[in-house]
């Protein structure tokens, strides 16, 4: 996957490549980006690899673990819109300590 954006101190160009592998069995994904600083000409100018290394949880295993921490589900989205939950998509949780007052 390829993104770019102008770097807001140096103004210049910025090439974001990324990769990610997905490994099931410890329900890791394991990215590596590399930043490509560009010149006004298009050349290389700085060039920056990044590593980033995700737990992810499945719906039913992050709301036990809620629950075990003594929360309450109060909802769950599919996005910051407050969207519906789809498998395999994001997951925005609200929930709340159970017990505690309604504010």
């Amino acid at each position: 996957m390829v993104s770019e954006f102008i770097h807001p101190e140096t103004g210049r160009r910025v090439v974001v490549w990324d990769t990610r592998q997905y490994d099931p069995e410890t329900q890791m994904i394991i990215q590596y980006f590399i930043f490509e600083d560009l010149d006004a000409r298009g050349v290389v100018v700085s060039k920056r690899y990044v590593p980033l290394n995700l737990r992810y949880f499945y719906r039913f295993e992050m709301q036990h673990l809620l629950e075990l921490c003594g929360y309450r589900l109060e909802a769950l989205y599919g996005d910051f819109q407050r969207g519906p939950f789809r498998y395999g998509g994001e997951q925005i949780w609200v929930a709340r300590v159970h017990g505690s007052a309604e504010r």
